[in-house]
């Protein structure tokens, strides 16, 4: 902990054993911003983090290797949830800001900053994203004109009709 918060000296740091930070995360949540820990513990508190928010399914989180050897990992604090899949109940948020974590971890963060306004814009206004029925209703929009890329055939869910600007 010492060794790489002191790589940090712009970031102000404290260590909390993982008993004091489960309480503190809900005693004062807002004291915390980043949280570094151990897989294991790391789960743990980000899913308690998760529900002192009023819900899990909007809870990002990314297991960094800070080294850079092997790849990091980028998912949504609830995971996959096969349990809901096909339900038509599914929040695709939490996937979409762990897109953001890695955008910004890959160093696109102009780009990372799009997403995370995206989902701030969405949820603003109120909507609430039940992507697989709203992507149904859609008919499929001729090819989309991303540079560099060829054009492609694709539903537009809220979310990307947020980072393209025109979501009300």
């Amino acid at each position: 902990f010492q060794r790489v918060s002191a790589e940090y000296k712009d970031v102000q740091s404290s260590f909390l054993l993982v008993d004091a930070a489960a309480m503190d995360l809900v005693r004062k949540p807002e004291h915390f911003d980043v949280i570094v820990a151990s897989n294991l513990f790391g789960d743990i508190l980000t899913d308690l983090a998760a529900i002192v928010t009023g819900t899990i399914g909007l809870a990002a989180s990314a297991n960094i290797n800070p080294e850079r050897n092997f790849p990091s990992m980028f998912e949504p604090v609830h995971g996959s949830a096969p349990d809901i899949a096909g339900k038509g109940i599914a929040n695709p948020m939490a996937a979409v800001l762990s897109g953001s974590m890695m955008l910004e971890h890959l160093g696109l963060k102009d780009s990372a900053l799009q997403v995370r306004n995206a989902v701030a814009k969405v949820l603003k206004a109120g909507k609430r994203l039940n992507l697989e029925a709203f992507v149904s209703k859609l008919p499929a929009l001729d090819a989309l004109d991303i540079p560099g890329e060829k054009p492609f055939v694709r539903h537009m869910d809220p979310m990307t009709l947020a980072l393209m600007g025109n979501y009300q």
